[in-house]
């Protein structure tokens, strides 16, 4: 499985990061064929993040929307990236580290790791990377 994520983000000169309304029916879509379908997304803050788990592929991803969004917002799609994550758990929130060649999720210490199947097994929730890039700027 591949994890997916959909992102909403406003331009860099823009300050307001709240925001009231709903994208319709959406979907993602890898060599024009739906691989999932979100329905009706209601953002009301931004930056806004949808995970989902897909089946394994690597051709690009892509979206659809079938009603036109507000102006100067940006919208993204694809495959999660290495790094760090929040996580919501029945005990609160912590940050993960994701693998994305294996796919693995472990902590700081390495002293676990688990699938993204144990992950959601778990009932752990993936809500946001722990640290959030510019678009101009590279992590380093």
């Amino acid at each position: 499985m591949n994890i997916v994520l959909f992102q909403v983000e406003r331009l860099p000169q823009q300050k307001n990061n709240f925001i009231n309304f709903t994208l319709k029916s959406v979907q993602l879509l890898r060599d024009k064929k739906v691989i999932a379908e979100l329905g009706d997304v209601r953002v009301d803050k931004l930056p806004f993040y949808y995970f989902c788990a897909v089946p394994t592929g690597f051709s690009k991803i892509e979206f659809t929307v079938k009603n036109k969004p507000p102006l100067r917002l940006v919208f993204r799609a694809g495959y999660l990236k290495s790094g760090d994550y929040i996580i919501a758990t029945p005990a609160g929130e912590i940050t993960l580290g994701f693998n994305a060649l294996t796919g693995i999720w472990s902590d700081k210490q390495q002293t676990f790791a688990m699938s993204h199947q144990q992950l959601t097994e778990r009932e752990y929730v993936l809500l946001r990377p722990a640290r959030v890039y510019p678009r101009h700027a590279p992590p380093t």
